[in-house]
């Protein structure tokens, strides 16, 4: 496809990342904490439907290639946050809780969700998102067990929405109650969807030791993001094969695995420090456009016809994980 083809729909797409990140960066939401990928959506989602923009064709392609390639972009340059020396930081107790934690999560969501009677794979987005790290896991299985783009927005949203609420609760308990630090930490890195609302209700309590063990234990939960997509991609290739569809296969997408190129590289500590400092923003910028696209093919009206459901079911979620999250990290580092 020619760039020309593309160019219209990627500057509206840039336009409102750039816009969702003005706005994250403002004094107001320093306060706030409240993710640029979720101004992204909520933009991309009210230019949708209250404008002429979608039925334009001339945006169309670019606004594809956006949700399609450079979200996977997105998410390979998640790496980045990660090394694989958190793993060896937490010891096998740690690894093990967090493992077990995340696996029960996805199956209670993931059960709730059909029990609510929502589609599979929108249960599935957001299982994933509660267990593991919020947009950025959504928009890794999401492709792989074949969720519509509408089933990742909602499931985004939602999870987003929570995780937010759940950054400004956290603090008030920590002060409320006078919790140990280290078991404070542990609870906010087990159970807060997204790598920017740990480090937001960990720093909040200004106790260096609870921000250094949220992170430890949320960058180790992220980099199960690896076993768990290969486990949907087994899950899909038997749903298929067991349905009669066949051409059910195993497979790893390609940005799965420069996801994990990416980790370690990053785990050799062969990137310069004046360079590395800066990618992190730029893996946060790539993403909100990414989720802008998504935000552009958000239509209210199919929101409204599945209700209040994603939401309930994500909220079931994020109680479940808070609570054995808690119990966890008080037996293992209270």
């Amino acid at each position: 496809m020619k760039f020309k083809e593309l160019s219209t729909g990627l500057m509206l797409t840039f336009s409102i990342g750039i816009i969702a990140l003005s706005i994250y960066s403002t004094e107001f939401n320093k306060e706030l904490h409240i993710s640029s990928l979720l101004y992204a959506i909520i933009i991309g989602m009210l230019i949708s439907n209250f404008t002429k923009v979608k039925k334009m064709d001339i945006f169309k392609p670019g606004i594809k290639f956006t949700s399609k390639n450079i979200l996977r972009f997105g998410v390979v340059l998640q790496g980045f946050k990660l090394s694989l020396l958190e793993l060896t930081n937490l010891g096998i107790t740690g690894i093990v809780f967090i493992g077990v934690l995340l696996t029960s999560t996805i199956l209670t969501v993931k059960y709730v969700a059909k029990r609510f009677g929502l589609d599979e794979e929108l249960g599935i987005c957001l299982a994933s998102g509660t267990a593991i790290c919020g947009a950025s896991a959504i928009a890794t299985i999401g492709p792989i067990v074949e969720a519509d783009e509408k089933d990742t927005a909602f499931g985004i949203g939602a999870i987003t929405f929570f995780g937010t609420l759940s950054m400004f609760i956290f603090p008030v308990i920590y002060k409320t109650f006078n919790l140990d630090p280290i078991f404070y930490g542990a609870w906010v890195g087990a159970t807060l969807p997204d790598v920017a609302e740990v480090v937001a209700a960990s720093g909040a309590v200004q106790v260096p030791k609870a921000e250094t063990m949220a992170i430890l234990v949320k960058l180790t939960r992220v980099l199960f993001l690896v076993p768990v997509s290969l486990g949907f991609s087994i899950w899909k290739a038997k749903k298929k094969n067991g349905s009669g569809e066949g051409g059910g296969k195993v497979t790893i997408p390609l940005y799965v695995l420069g996801f994990v190129a990416v980790v370690i590289i990053n785990s050799l500590n062969i990137i310069p420090p004046g360079i590395e400092k800066h990618i992190p923003k730029i893996a946060n910028g790539v993403l909100t456009v990414a989720l802008a696209s998504l935000g552009l093919k958000i239509n209210l009206k199919d929101m409204f016809k599945v209700g209040p459901k994603p939401i309930v079911v994500g909220f079931i979620g994020m109680i479940f994980i808070q609570t054995f999250g808690c119990l966890g990290a008080y037996f293992l580092f209270g």
